[in-house]
């Protein structure tokens, strides 16, 4: 066990959604312990890599603040490390940095979906909801095959023939269920949404911490038989970047690109300096500590199922990132169960109902974090699993 991922950050009273009290209050009614088991929010207690660090403590000894230019060593550390990690070959013109990966996906929802029709196939992230406020949502559950998702391919198939939705928000990889597509599965989608003259909104955040060894394919590696496709992802959740507020956007359409550049540009909204030189630093220093992060991420995945074994808990194990979605049978109102559980062990986690709809008796457990606080918490979620009564709190 190395110590790299056990000696957590120190994250309290410091403004951290997942450690802040005022936060933690206002999700599950719950103040003033110093217990907490925060197991909810999708982001890691780790320390950052030290040499990606000490890279931008030297770039920061020259405190410029002003305007300024984003260079070529920025995309090529993006071109570089997808080419490397992933076998996928960009282009610079493809890549336009833009603002959070969900902020990106709202813009483009805006711009090239105002007034139509959204499908999205759910459980899904629960922030992707804010696409459709521009039009209209449809969603269709996934369905459960082996004890994973599945795409039901005559219903999805006959929506996009019948017109009913003119913009399909996917997640790849899927969350919450950290499940990964193959590339039959993504051609066929392609294929049908061509057919169909469908937009492709694709959040690929998750992309980086692939627990297999199978190669992730992207939705842009499809780009020459279809190029209405707008991928939005980043280096945030691979390296813990997510408050710097940077990301960036790929997309082979070149009118689809320029209006999307042309729209940043006309509300000025440019991106955070810092936030795209630890995008390229992390690209350039960060692959070991990448490996090293997701040998440890299947680590935590052990430990809890290891823990949940003798229980009826069902566990769908993720293929990418470090959340684990997880089913409590006989438990019919997961909100209510998620509450309680943080009022008597103050173990919180992510309920079900965060991911727009078909999450019936499901919640998320976020395992980054070290294997000490993690072994404590899913314990006390066993004992309070085992005695919970619903209706009673």
């Amino acid at each position: 066990m190395t110590k790299e991922f056990e000696q957590l950050l120190d994250r309290e009273n410091n403004g951290s959604l997942k450690w802040d009290d005022d936060y933690i209050q206002s999700r599950f009614a719950i103040r003033g312990s110093k217990e907490y088991y925060p197991l909810f929010i999708a982001d890691m207690d780790y320390r950052m890599d030290a040499q990606v660090f000490n890279e931008m403590m030297a770039f920061m000894e020259k405190p410029d603040f002003g305007y300024f230019r984003i260079d070529d060593r920025f995309y090529e550390s993006i071109i570089r490390w997808h080419k490397r990690i992933n076998r996928v070959d960009l282009k610079k013109e493809w890549l336009v940095p833009s603002l959070g990966t969900v902020a990106s996906l709202v813009i483009a929802s805006r711009l090239f979906g105002t007034g139509k029709n959204f499908l999205m196939m759910t459980p899904i992230y629960g922030h992707l909801k804010a696409c459709s406020d521009w039009g209209n949502l449809l969603t269709l559950p996934l369905v459960l095959k082996n004890g994973r998702y599945d795409v039901d391919r005559a219903r999805f198939e006959a929506l996009a023939g019948s017109g009913a939705f003119e913009i399909l928000i996917f997640c790849n990889p899927h969350n919450p269920s950290g499940r990964m597509w193959t590339f039959d599965e993504l051609s066929w989608i392609v294929d049908v949404c061509k057919e169909n003259n469908i937009l492709i909104l694709s959040d690929e955040i998750h992309s980086d911490l692939n627990l297999t060894q199978n190669k992730f394919i992207s939705m842009i590696e499809f780009h020459e038989e279809y190029d209405r496709i707008f991928v939005s992802t980043s280096a945030n959740k691979t390296f813990n970047l997510s408050g710097l507020n940077a990301s960036y956007v790929i997309c082979a359409n070149e009118a689809m690109r320029e209006q999307y550049e042309a729209f940043l540009a006309s509300y000025h909204l440019g991106t955070n300096r810092y936030g795209l030189m630890m995008h390229q630093l992390s690209y350039d220093f960060g692959y070991e500590r990448r490996l090293r992060l997701i040998e440890n991420i299947k680590d935590n995945i052990n430990l809890v199922k290891a823990v949940l074994l003798d229980t009826e808990v069902e566990v769908m194990e993720p293929e990418f990132g470090y959340l684990v979605w997880v089913k409590l049978p006989g438990i019919a109102d997961v909100d209510a169960y998620v509450l309680d559980l943080a009022k008597k062990t103050r173990v919180l986690v992510e309920t079900g109902s965060r991911f727009i709809d078909h999450y019936e008796g499901y919640l998320r457990i976020n395992v980054a974090t070290s294997k000490e606080m993690l072994r404590k918490a899913m314990t006390l979620f066993v004992q309070h699993y085992n005695s919970y009564q619903e209706g009673e709190s």
